[in-house]
């Protein structure tokens, strides 16, 4: 239960600081393939429950829209769940519970 709370904080405080990296700055927003436009994080990683470990990676587009994120929940260095968005919004889920590397459970939002 806390990890997902801090899971859920976490997703927050990116979506809030990135909304407000890609809005501050006086110059207007340059055209696609413009130089000198934005840059946009393509990955982040997170140690959600500070053990040293990396267990949440949240990859971007160009835009900065969340792609995909991919949660390490017991530490062992292997996702056991991933999201799948699409324009920013989930739209499928998948969770490897018996630890065999492949996916059993599926969710489509």
């Amino acid at each position: 239960m806390r990890r997902s709370i801090v899971a859920v904080v976490m997703v927050i405080f990116c979506v809030v600081f990135f909304a407000g990296a890609a809005n501050c700055g006086n110059a207007a927003p340059k055209e696609a393939g413009e130089a000198g436009g934005r840059i946009m994080p393509k990955m982040v990683r997170a140690d959600t429950d500070y053990d040293g470990k990396t267990d949440r990676t949240e990859y971007y587009d160009e835009s900065g829209a969340v792609t995909k994120i991919e949660i390490d929940q017991d530490g062992d260095g292997v996702a056991e769940e991933t999201i799948i968005y699409k324009e920013g919004k989930p739209v499928k889920g998948m969770r490897d519970t018996n630890k065999d590397g492949k996916p059993d459970t599926w969710i489509d939002f």
